[in-house]
């Protein structure tokens, strides 16, 4: 959903147009792991989709489908931003055991100049309370050494992570 210099979407944005977001519809995902489930005996399944949680309605039609008909632990990537009360109890609800967080800085000059990413402090830390609340083990993808970083920014990351306690960094 966003622009980010780091990520591979930054390039297929130029290549597909504007529409920043492709989602298959809820019913198209299942059918697809009931195949799988089916030819391989799949036993977890890992999302590896950008902006999975960005749909709070299709998180809620997907959960439900996912628990009735496919009822296996799943990981997912998600953008705090996206992460309320609903969407986190849909994901346990459903299934879901760990969710990887895109945080990559907390220091909002480096997100704005050389991220393009949108930077939220508060959301990050409503999301991993959120999501552990639920039982689900939380991890952060946070980035060392990017430029302008300093040993500074990254002990205030640290004091930062050990106040919200994600399970993984």
């Amino acid at each position: 959903p966003y622009n980010c210099s780091f990520c591979f979407n930054s390039f297929f944005l130029k290549t597909r147009g504007n529409k920043a977001i492709r989602q298959r519809s809820a019913e198209n995902v299942i059918e697809e792991l009931l195949w799988a489930k089916s030819q391989f005996g799949i036993e977890y399944v890992a999302f590896w989709d950008d902006s999975f949680t960005s749909s709070k309605k299709w998180i809620r039609e997907f959960s439900g489908l996912y628990r009735r008909k496919i009822g296996l632990p799943f990981y997912c990537n998600a953008i705090p931003r996206f992460i309320n009360p609903d969407v986190a109890d849909a994901l346990s609800e459903a299934g879901c055991t760990y969710v990887q967080l895109g945080v990559q800085s907390l220091s909002r000059e480096i997100c704005t100049e050389v991220l393009n990413r949108r930077w939220d402090r508060d959301s990050i830390v409503e999301a991993v309370k959120l999501l552990k609340r639920a039982g689900i083990m939380v991890q952060v993808d946070h980035m060392l050494g990017l430029p302008g970083d300093t040993v500074r920014i990254e002990e205030e990351s640290v004091l930062f992570y050990n106040r919200i306690r994600p399970d993984l960094i």
